[in-house]
């Protein structure tokens, strides 16, 4: 899309993921402490949105919707918002064009008709394993914070006398604390922090095991209990998957 229209991207100052835009986007860092209702956020990216009046405004998640609404609302610009998960997220109910990644997400949104607009990959070949590991495996998959429940998944890993491995394919915020959980819990020959990019590749179909782990909320209480689903391995010309929750 940058090739043929001039692209702005708004960052926090000092984000990490820099090194993978393309550099014919032009970067914009804002310094106002990175949270919904600051004010001098709001005025700094007011500003900085009047001075360059954009075509059109493209927020994602539901932060930097909720941030952009109220600034809009003065503004009055063209904006499209994308939900990428099927988590309760009323502000898109406010927003009047929205994208959903998928068919679930586009369910989560009661008003209005979103578009579902996949994500795009490229398709990389994957060889299946033709056998199990030796040792039980488990991938887990999910940037690293606090919301994923990733340190509660490690304490409950952590009593078992089973002999495994857990790989742990993603980044973020919480990487440092983590590492400092699996030292404290003795699990620094059993987990692994495998950040992102070819050992995801290359790890997706060999365990016997993939965990999903989130905090969610539920009535009656402020935050939920992590949930653990637990799927069937991947295996060719076989794909049965058994859900389980606690």
């Amino acid at each position: 899309m940058c090739r043929h229209i001039e692209v702005s991207l708004l960052v926090p100052k000092g984000a990490r993921y820099l090194h993978r835009v393309s550099p014919e986007i032009e970067i914009h860092e804002y310094c106002a402490n990175n949270s919904r209702r600051n004010p001098l956020l709001l005025f700094e990216l007011y500003r900085y949105l009047k001075k360059s009046s954009p075509d059109l405004v493209h927020t994602h998640f539901s932060k930097a919707t909720q941030i952009f609404l109220p600034l809009n609302r003065r503004l009055q610009l063209p904006h499209v918002a994308t939900k990428h998960n099927p988590r309760k997220g009323s502000v898109y109910e406010r927003t009047p064009h929205v994208i959903a990644v998928s068919n679930i997400v586009r369910n989560s949104i009661h008003r209005g008709t979103p578009e579902v607009i996949r994500n795009g990959i490229t398709p990389l070949p994957i060889t299946a394993r033709n056998k199990r590991p030796a040792i039980f495996t488990m991938v887990a998959v999910g940037r690293l914070d606090p919301i994923k429940g990733f340190d509660q998944l490690l304490r409950d890993l952590a009593p078992l006398e089973l002999d495994f491995r857990l790989k742990i394919i993603g980044d973020g915020s919480q990487r440092e604390e983590l590492c400092r959980l699996i030292a404290e819990l003795g699990l620094s020959e059993k987990v692994e922090l495998c950040g992102l990019g070819r050992i995801f590749r290359s790890s997706w179909l060999q365990p016997i095991l993939f965990s999903y782990r989130h905090r969610v909320r539920v009535a009656g209480s402020r935050t939920g209990d992590a949930v653990l689903r637990q799927h069937a391995p991947l295996h060719p010309g076989r794909h049965h998957p058994r859900n389980t929750a606690c």
